[in-house]
């Protein structure tokens, strides 16, 4: 369950990112006006806050997330609260620590990120974070594309 989490939380910040949902375009229009260019694919930033609120309905699950993320820094932050309990891991890929933190009862752990105990938020790799383009695994290397913009719930 908590795979399926990340790819939700994944998918909503590439969606926020994006400012945009792509989507397939009704039978018989094309997805891109050929009049003119497809735009470049978007750069993420090196830095950024986000909240992420996630309702799953069918699994009755709500939580709240707060993540913060430095490339340039090598750390992260991703704090989850649900139940009424809060946990925070704070990742610093320069001292390969994760430090897990639990708010409810003010208890702590710090682990190695390279000794693979648990799900490394930020990527596996213990020397440095990884980019929100590798995260994501949104480039023109993961062979992305442009799709165009449709109008959603007539939003366009």
């Amino acid at each position: 369950m908590m795979v399926n989490i990340f790819y939700l939380i994944i998918f909503c910040l590439i969606a926020a990112s994006l400012q945009a949902v792509r989507c397939n375009p009704p039978v018989g229009q094309p997805a891109i006006d050929s009049n003119f260019p497809a735009p470049e694919l978007p750069t993420f930033p090196l830095a950024f806050s986000a909240l992420i609120e996630v309702n799953i309905v069918n699994k009755n699950y709500t939580a709240l997330f707060k993540e913060f993320y430095d490339l340039k820094a090598n750390q992260g932050s991703i704090e989850r609260t649900k139940d009424g309990k809060t946990h925070r891991s704070i990742y610093d890929y320069n001292l390969d620590e994760k430090i897990s933190v639990d708010l409810n009862a003010k208890t702590c752990a710090v682990h190695s990120i390279s000794g693979g105990r648990g799900f490394n938020f930020f990527g596996n790799n213990n020397s440095h974070i990884e980019s929100v383009s590798q995260l994501f695994r949104f480039a023109k290397q993961y062979n992305e594309s442009y799709m165009g913009v449709v109008p959603v719930r007539g939003i366009r």
